[in-house]
């Protein structure tokens, strides 16, 4: 089965574009990726949520924050120091 061309030169050409400047940038996002990930061996997950805040929300109805469960919440912890703000 045949499918015609319809004069899509120009989407094709900026589609095309678009591959190759991805292709071209992926060696330096790799190096960034590593870095990021070399500066972050043990982050800070105070007060993150270890549920799905979708389920919660859509399938058990908590319409407010205060509605979650907080034993749910990553407390801190003694080896982790509390962040000053400044």
């Amino acid at each position: 089965m045949e499918v015609p061309l319809r004069g899509h030169a120009a989407h094709t050409w900026q589609v095309a574009r678009a591959h190759v400047h991805y292709l071209q940038r992926l060696p330096a996002l790799l190096r960034e990726r590593e870095r990021l990930i070399g500066e972050e061996k043990d982050p800070d997950l105070t007060g993150a949520y270890r549920r799905s805040l979708a389920y919660d929300r859509f399938i058990l109805g908590q319409q407010k924050f205060s509605d979650l469960d907080r034993s749910a919440f990553v407390q801190r912890t003694d080896r982790t120091p509390a962040r000053r703000s400044k």
